[in-house]
């Protein structure tokens, strides 16, 4: 078996020279940069492929936070772990790296096992995604199947049933049937969303991320993928709900550009909204598009009554209900976890919070593109 290819990005020629040579004797093929720009030319070559990225953050001509910039916006790139190795101790740089997706974050002075300990982590990571994620799956399926998430199961056999009885109460023109009609209408739309949802996260977890409608990542413009997915509501919302979502605003910016799927973007911005439209009431919904600190994001708050402190970190676990309410739109409790991963995938993230004035305020952060003229368009 080949060893690991290491990529190792640091200014101080001594430190460069102990550190590689510490990691080639614990079995890793090391490629040496002096700097950002140095190893952007090394990850652009079709005849090398890296394993894992250890790079300090201040250098000269490309710092670490513009490489990391950089690889996040390349799709072929996005998917290599990245370990920062710096004596920046201050807490707003660990959390601009954060922020910005780093694998992990190491101290100077550091010892040789240190870094060791952190690559073997991250390439573990990586082996055991694939099957973590595909026994996920199966235990999800698993749970509705045996009717571990309340009326799910029934969901999905009045789903099937469904689909047969439809034709027949068609042609039926009494009151009842139409009634009856309606209703199993809201359990085959809901019992398919249920559906896509446990897909989409299968996919999520696998970390496969070219099955959304595009062999790889293009620059997405915001305020259209916002725009259809509100135009796309309209199939499961009344109008007058959809009309809540008129509060459109701009934070100071007239376009913004994330690199991502169109159909995975519209799926996050549709279960944000979803989210908004179920609990917040019958109050308008406030959405913001904005960029700051090299990321975009979508901000939807609601009018609606907040979140017990409590629950605001459950939000985003599988299977999770706050509340019943009487909107047939609820779903099974995976729409924050949808995107809380998706966003994850894209190597952005999700923030949560309540409204001092009442209502709960949901954020998405991605990487803003790095060419705003490459617009993903639908016609």
């Amino acid at each position: 078996m080949l060893p690991f290819r290491v990529l190792l990005v640091e200014d101080n020629p001594q430190l460069l020279d102990v550190l590689s040579l510490g990691l080639a004797a614990s079995g890793y093929d090391v490629t040496t940069a002096v700097n950002g720009r140095m190893a952007l030319e090394y990850l652009r070559r079709r005849d090398l492929r890296f394993d894992v990225i250890v790079s300090d953050v201040m250098m000269p001509e490309l710092d670490g936070f513009g490489l990391l910039r950089e690889v996040h916006h390349d799709p072929e790139l996005l998917t290599i772990p990245f370990i920062f190795l710096t004596s920046l101790d201050s807490l707003d740089h660990v959390r601009s790296a954060k922020r910005m997706g780093v694998d992990d974050y190491l101290m100077k002075p550091v010892r040789i096992e240190d870094v060791v300990i952190s690559i073997e982590n991250r390439l573990q990571r990586a082996r055991v995604w694939l099957d973590a994620g595909k026994r996920q799956a199966n235990q999800s399926l698993m749970d509705i199947v045996a009717g571990k998430r309340g009326n799910m199961t029934r969901l999905l056999e009045a789903f099937g049933v469904g689909e047969l009885l439809i034709e027949e109460l068609e042609e039926m023109p009494d009151d009842f049937s139409w009634r009856a009609l309606d209703s199993l209408h809201n359990v085959s739309q809901q019992a398919d969303r249920l559906i896509s949802q446990i897909v989409i996260l299968t996919k999520v977890d696998c970390d496969v991320i070219t099955p959304f409608g595009a062999e790889q990542l293009s620059a997405v413009d915001l305020r259209l993928a916002l725009e259809a997915t509100i135009e796309s509501l309209r199939e499961d919302f009344a109008p007058a709900d959809v009309d809540r979502l008129n509060s459109l605003f701009f934070d100071g910016v007239d376009q913004v550009t994330v690199p991502g799927f169109w159909d995975l973007l519209t799926t996050i911005f549709s279960e944000i909204l979803r989210n908004a439209l179920i609990f917040g009431g019958d109050l308008p919904v406030s959405v913001i598009i904005g960029a700051r600190d090299g990321f975009g994001f979508l901000r939807v708050v609601d009018g609606g009554r907040g979140v017990n402190p409590a629950y605001l970190n459950s939000l985003t676990d599988r299977f999770f209900k706050l509340a019943n309410t009487d909107k047939p739109q609820q779903g099974a409790g995976l729409g924050l976890s949808l995107v809380k991963e998706g966003l994850r995938l894209l190597h952005g993230h999700l923030e949560i919070a309540n409204q001092n004035g009442g209502g709960l305020s949901v954020t998405a952060y991605l990487p803003l593109a790095p060419d705003p003229d490459q617009i993903h368009r639908r016609v």
